[in-house]
């Protein structure tokens, strides 16, 4: 018998206006995304310091799915993201799995292992799938920001090559 209580709050960051098929894009059977959250988006989303357990994504379109879908986490001091700031190290893997999206709007990814989250750090999270053919895209609503909050490489190789745009590609 389970006497605790337990309970999850959410919060929301961007407003979601846009599309984007990154990181789940798996028209490409490999992809490799980093999406960096600045401490003040995550605050004025009202989060505070502690465990972060999950993620939600809020699916417009459904498409393949997603094998070996990988999500590290660290805070960074970083405040945009370019092909000289791509990190490989010191990640924490929260989530490690095969994904399928089943419906439709948000969509959660509860993690194996909580991260805990500092409350003044910026936060980098680093998304991987390795599918080993293409299939149709996963689309989600996404939120343009005004400084490089994004870099991401998807194709049909496994290696990353960067850009004059600040992509991995």
């Amino acid at each position: 018998v389970n006497t605790g209580t337990t309970s999850l709050n959410t919060y929301t960051v961007g407003t979601g206006t846009t599309s984007c098929n990154s990181p789940f894009g798996s028209l490409q059977p490999v992809s490799h995304t980093q999406y960096l959250w600045k401490a003040s988006e995550i605050t004025a989303a009202g989060m505070s310091a502690g465990n972060i357990s999950g993620l939600q994504f809020y699916l417009q379109t459904l498409g393949g799915s997603l094998r070996n879908l990988t999500i590290r986490m660290k805070t960074s001091p970083l405040d945009s993201l370019s092909q000289a700031t791509y990190s490989d190290s010191v990640f924490t893997t929260v989530y490690s799995q095969n994904t399928q999206f089943s419906n439709l709007g948000w969509n959660s990814l509860q993690f194996i292992t909580p991260f805990n989250w500092n409350g003044t750090s910026n936060l980098l999270v680093d998304i991987t799938y390795d599918n080993i053919v293409s299939s149709s895209d996963n689309q989600i609503a996404a939120t343009a920001t005004s400084f490089n909050s994004t870099i991401s490489n998807s194709g049909s190789d496994r290696v990353a090559s960067f850009h004059s745009a600040g992509y991995v590609n």
